[in-house]
């Protein structure tokens, strides 16, 4: 952003990252800190893990509401320590909090009294959106978009424990539903996704859904197959 005083950048790395490796994401992380350093900026980098899909939701309605969730107390506890940790430095960087600790307990603190949920809302207001999809009035539940014509479960074939999962295969399903583009006179689908049932260390038994496909797309199978080969199921539990 113009004018930035600080500058916190989330590095990803593992197999849905731009650089999968460890070491390959360590350089690019110090790369950009001195490079935002060298501009006057201070700079910090986070290295976050994306060798399995953040969360529960893959596509853009469904990771917007897991936000909200998570804004509110709630969420997936993988999104919670991200968002607390980024929101903990950023507090550091903007000169509200002392340092991570005194941060990490202000971030916690106004995702329990609603303080992050209400600032959301506001921001969403001022930009000439619908606050409701944030927070219902009077305390009532936010309200949602229309379901997909579609609701696919991805079935587990085998029993055993997840031992990994391909990130990358996931986004391109994501994709094939309606949730990006593929080319680009392509219409998003805002709705369209995957919401996550199993995840890298979960135990699976034959017929269990591991995932749920949503699409408004008739010609869907191929995504849904892509999905179910995203995850690898061994019959030895991961470390």
């Amino acid at each position: 952003a113009e004018g930035t005083d600080a500058l916190l950048l989330d590095v990803k790395t593992g197999n849905g990252a731009f650089l999968a490796d460890w070491d390959d994401s360590v350089a690019l992380a110090r790369c950009m800190v001195s490079t935002g350093e060298a501009a006057g900026t201070r700079t910090v980098a986070l290295l976050t893990d994306m060798s399995q899909p953040l969360g529960r939701a893959v596509g853009n309605w469904l990771e917007m509401r897991e936000a909200i969730e998570v804004l509110g107390g709630q969420g997936p506890p993988d999104v919670v320590a991200l968002v607390e940790a980024q929101c903990a430095e950023m507090l550091v960087l903007g000169g509200l909090a002392p340092d991570r600790a005194a941060g990490l307990a202000q971030a916690r603190e106004n995702r329990r009294n609603g303080k992050g949920l209400e600032t959301l809302r506001r921001l969403v207001e001022s930009q000439g959106g619908d606050p409701c999809y944030v927070a219902g009035a009077n305390g009532d539940a936010p309200a949602s978009l229309p379901p997909s014509a579609f609701s696919l479960p991805v079935i587990a074939t085998q029993s055993g424990w997840v031992s990994a999962m391909d990130t990358t295969q996931c986004g391109k399903a994501s994709i094939a539903l309606g949730a990006g583009r593929q080319q680009l006179t392509d219409v998003i689908d805002h709705k369209a996704g995957i919401l996550l049932h199993k995840r890298v260390g979960d135990a699976v038994s034959e017929g269990d859904a591991l995932a749920t496909a949503l699409t408004d797309l008739p010609d869907h199978a191929a995504a849904v197959a892509q999905i179910a080969r995203a995850f690898t199921i061994s019959q030895q539990q991961p470390p």
